[in-house]
């Protein structure tokens, strides 16, 4: 960890705090365009047929086991199991790992420069992770925080940071695939932190 930097005046260190805030500023900007921008791109994607992702495929709002099972809504199994169904979806989405997910996503950019390769991933993996919120909530209130919860809960912080990851990458692509390309050299983009083995 390097020196704290000295101001040796009042304008220097005011300087400062608005370079600051400046920095805040644009990032919180650039996250609210990209929601934005994927939420659009989600709008168009139910008006006309686009490629999908790589592994992804279209996921029901709710994760059922269809007439299958003799478990209903009122069951806390029927929703654990629902659970399971969408990590599997989600390990088959994902591929190799979280990482290589992403990596793959990143590299396809690079090739077509084409922002919407990150929106249509940002949007498949939303729709899983409302999926799986709402297994979550409906356990949480059947069973309350117990072991199906608690699995329930890896699940969903899996989901959430391969999402955080993807919408990380998409809010330095807006700014220009130069500012992208030198945020992943300098080691700055989440999705560099996410495993390199597959998730539980």
């Amino acid at each position: 960890m390097g020196r704290p930097t000295l101001y040796h005046t009042v304008q220097d260190k005011q300087q400062a705090n608005r370079a600051k805030s400046k920095r805040y500023y644009d990032r919180a900007r650039e996250e609210v365009c990209a929601r934005r921008s994927v939420k659009y791109r989600e709008i168009q994607r139910n008006t006309r047929e686009f490629p999908s992702v790589p592994g992804a495929h279209k996921l029901a709002p709710k994760c059922v086991n269809g007439d299958k099972s003799p478990r209903t809504p009122n069951h806390v199994d029927y929703w654990s199991e629902c659970a399971e169904a969408a990590a599997a979806k989600f390990h088959k989405i994902l591929g190799r790992s979280p990482f290589h997910f992403v990596d793959t996503i990143y590299n396809g950019y690079l090739l077509n420069q084409n922002l919407d390769t990150f929106r249509d991933a940002i949007i498949t993996i939303t729709q899983l992770q409302k999926s799986i919120r709402q297994c979550q909530g409906e356990i949480l209130q059947l069973a309350g925080v117990g072991k199906q919860f608690e699995r329930c809960k890896i699940i969903a912080k899996s989901v959430d940071d391969v999402l955080k990851a993807l919408e990380d990458a998409l809010c330095y692509g807006m700014t220009g695939i130069d500012d992208l390309v030198q945020s992943h050299s300098r080691q700055e983009l989440l999705y560099l932190t996410l495993p390199i083995a597959e998730f539980v």
